[in-house]
């Protein structure tokens, strides 16, 4: 790996954080560093509401009440609006609820064993929230944005936004527990960010989102400028760097914000543009901060083994056989970390 990682807990002072009541300036620091210079700054002064516009009592052969839900934003003449949709496992009880970023309408066939597991689950298409094309759009909720900034939002902006909004709805439901946030690919990346900005989030779970952008084999900071994924990002990024060499921080400061909280990442052997092993090296890189918290980051060997799951510390990591994919095996190891950590 080349180049030499930022150190996420030197303030800039030029003191060293240490003690966990010098992390709460420094976090702020950091989230706004990142909002400057990578995802764009959240908009003001948008108002939101929701209704339950279907219902169907019998979900999944009648093990859960399923429920879509349309959450309407609004910002003086600006309006933007999505669907999300909600499974309640049937019966007593307070239960823990996956939000997961999806890249289809409906819920997958795993759906009824998340909740035979007993999880309720709240599942959006990213696209409702926000299109997924290569351009800036003055609709919907990039509509948002303050048009002239460089740091205006990207699209990873906007999903996150959308996954607060949710939370919004989550936490008023009365028999929900905590809140897991999953997301796969580039979901992975805006479950982070999401995660990172929304505090009431209780965990994340990152799968195949990438690594390390310094000394990277996989996807580099030059591929994600191409004309399509760099409406991801706020505009300043490309205007302002040529390389992942000159940015002053790297993919550790963003999985830095979610600490103390329970983060899993994930990687697949097979899934080289994802950099399984530069994601292992981002949770040694972030250890560091939730030890400052009192937490243990994560816990394993120097390199990760195929097959392995390292569930611990409060960083857990697992290393599944095969191709970029979220399947039943990574939603199982996520289960596990999630009980050991007492969020489910």
């Amino acid at each position: 790996m080349s180049g030499t990682l930022p150190e996420v807990l030197l303030a800039d002072s030029g003191i060293k954080v240490g003690l966990p009541g010098e992390w709460a300036a420094r976090r702020q620091e950091v989230r706004h560093l990142l909002e400057k210079e990578f995802f764009g700054f959240f908009p003001e002064g948008v108002t939101s509401s929701w209704e339950t516009v279907e219902e169907d009592p019998d979900l999944l052969g009648g093990k859960a009440t399923g429920k879509k839900i349309r959450i309407r934003m609004e910002k003086g003449e600006q309006k933007a609006e999505f669907d999300f949709q909600l499974a309640i496992p049937k019966g007593e009880g307070t239960w823990p609820c996956f939000l997961h970023l999806h890249f289809m309408d409906r819920m997958t066939g795993l759906a009824e064993e998340l909740v035979d597991e007993g999880f309720a689950i709240a599942h959006v298409n990213y696209n409702d929230i926000e299109k997924d094309i290569s351009e800036e759009r003055f609709d919907g909720v990039q509509g948002f944005r303050p048009e002239k900034s460089d740091s205006r939002w990207g699209k990873f902006g906007c999903w996150a936004f959308g996954v607060s909004r949710i939370v919004d709805v989550l936490k008023a439901v009365p028999n929900l527990g905590k809140i897991t946030l999953v997301g796969h690919s580039r979901l992975a990346m805006t479950a982070l960010w999401a995660g990172a900005s929304d505090e009431r989030i209780d965990a994340v779970a990152a799968i195949q989102s990438g690594g390390l952008y310094r000394g990277t084999q996989a996807e580099t900071f030059h591929d994600l400028s191409r004309e399509y994924t760099k409406y991801w990002f706020c505009p300043s990024l490309f205007q302002k760097y040529a390389s992942e060499e000159e940015l002053p921080f790297d993919m550790h400061f963003l999985l830095a914000l979610i600490a103390p909280r329970p983060l899993f990442l994930d990687g697949a052997t097979r899934d080289l543009w994802c950099d399984p092993k530069g994601l292992y090296r981002c949770g040694q890189a972030v250890s560091p901060v939730y030890r400052v918290l009192g937490a243990e980051g994560l816990v394993g060997p120097e390199e990760p083994e195929a097959g392995a799951a390292y569930l611990e510390g409060s960083v857990g990591y697992y290393l599944r056989e095969g191709t970029h994919y979220l399947g039943r095996d990574d939603w199982h190891q996520l289960i596990r970390f999630l009980r050991r950590h007492d969020i489910a």
